[in-house]
């Protein structure tokens, strides 16, 4: 039988490698076993034997963290983390630009069709105000989007932290920096629609919260699901 005050170390160290309870479960019961057999197979159970095995399988701080880095490999994401959270987030913001842009393209059509004499410069200050919460939602929603599902296949994936965290910066960033503007023409084939990478001191405060907002709903999104999965408990 193994030192239960070595397994009660391991289920611990398992817990803070927050790896889900049935893979914790069944590791710990192929190591009770394997130390069992080995026992029984040097027809000894004294307390040297019983070191020994111990020695040999390691301590719990190194079988868990070998464990956690055997369960990541499982997943695409675990083997590919560069790809998944660095490349491919980037790739995907950027899809969620284009169709942004032809939500906004679309809005600024429906607002001629309304009223085709309707420009920029006549809309009230609320109709001003609107267009530019279009625009910065445009910018603000596919990073958030992007970022909470990345964070999402974080916690399914069981990857260290700094992975989603690493997503949640480069989409802030991303966001923080772009800027989109709209102008209503009177004219026909006079609107236009700008988009492009800047940091302006006029639109400072709202382009800092764009660079918060994707990593505060990525790592809220990853943390929650991390706690609502099942995982090892310490006994």
């Amino acid at each position: 039988m193994p030192d239960p005050v070595w397994l009660d170390e391991l289920r611990q160290q398992l817990a803070r490698m927050n790896l889900p309870a049935a893979y914790a479960a069944r590791l710990v019961d192929e190591l009770s076993d394997h130390f069992t057999d080995f026992l029984e197979d040097q027809m000894s159970t004294d307390a040297l034997q019983s070191r020994s095995v111990v020695d040999r399988l390691g301590s719990p701080q190194e079988i868990a963290r070998h464990a956690a880095h055997e369960y990541t490999q499982r997943s695409f994401t675990g083997r590919h983390p560069v790809l998944m959270f660095i490349a491919l987030p980037v790739l995907v913001v950027a899809v969620g630009y284009l169709a942004s842009l032809f939500g906004v393209v679309g809005a600024g059509r429906v607002i001629k069709a309304l009223d085709p004499g309707m420009s920029s410069d006549r809309m009230s200050p609320t109709g001003v105000g609107v267009m530019r919460l279009l625009c910065i939602g445009a910018l603000l929603v596919p990073a958030t989007l992007t970022a909470a599902l990345f964070a999402w296949l974080a916690a399914r994936a069981s990857v260290k932290r700094h992975w989603p965290i690493i997503t949640g910066a480069i989409l802030g960033v991303l966001a923080g920096l772009s800027q989109m503007d709209m102008y209503v023409s009177p004219v026909s084939g006079k609107s236009s629609l700008t988009m492009g990478l800047g940091f302006a001191t006029n639109t400072a405060f709202i382009q800092l919260a764009k660079l918060v907002v994707p990593l505060a709903i990525g790592m809220l999104i990853f943390s929650r699901q991390m706690r609502a999965r099942p995982t090892a408990v310490a006994s």
